[in-house]
């Protein structure tokens, strides 16, 4: 297992408070990361004030409505959404740093409306719900550009994240936020459920 704690995260595109965060801890942290919905689209302003800076972006796209609406998983393997998308993937190929998207994360926590245990999830099924990960990666592939993928699971687990797992065709790496207390468990079912790549912790939250 490769564990690499390099980067800030924030829930909105902030890059100051990234840098300010830098600053405080007085060390780069080269990997800027923020969350999407899926409502929005590249977020320009903000990606070339981290490019000019040298970070690579972690982008957690979440397959949600700013209402917090998911998107039908049905939709978007149909193709309605393939412009915004395109759209998207168009920005993140001129970032030069690189970029890494983690999609649908933690869908093994029922609170997601994308979730895989969510009684009224988006993606009704395992099956559809893998076919649109790589659907949405090959999307981007088209594309081109320095962008990798990121399967995102959360330490917390009840066994669901079994079978989730897209494949290392579409996968570049594996996130993982981890608390103390469950981290042992967790991550041995992460690396024995996908091996062959490195695992990222996503954030190290001490338990006491």
């Amino acid at each position: 297992m490769h564990v690499r704690c390099l980067r800030s995260e924030r829930t909105l595109a902030q890059p100051d408070a990234h840098y300010e965060l830098e600053r405080q801890l007085d060390v780069g942290l080269p990997i800027m990361s923020w969350f999407q919905s899926w409502t929005n689209g590249w977020l320009t302003t903000q990606a070339r004030q981290a490019e000019s800076t040298g970070h690579h972006l972690l982008i957690c796209l979440e397959p949600a409505l700013d209402s917090g609406v998911g998107v039908p998983f049905t939709d978007i393997l149909a193709g309605k959404w393939d412009r915004r998308l395109a759209r998207f993937f168009h920005g993140a190929a001129q970032h030069g740093p690189g970029v890494t998207i983690r999609f649908a994360h933690e869908m093994n926590m029922p609170q997601y409306p994308w979730s895989v245990i969510n009684p009224r999830s988006s993606a009704p099924s395992l099956d559809l719900w893998l076919d649109t990960w790589r659907y949405v990666v090959d999307r981007q592939r088209a594309i081109g550009g320095n962008v990798r993928w990121q399967w995102c699971v959360n330490s917390i687990d009840i066994g669901s994240m079994t079978g989730t797992f897209a494949g290392l065709r579409v996968v570049g790496s594996y996130g993982l936020p981890v608390r103390t207390r469950v981290v042992g468990d967790s991550s041995a079912l992460l690396v024995g459920e996908t091996p062959g790549a490195p695992v990222e912790l996503r954030a190290v939250e001490p338990s006491i």
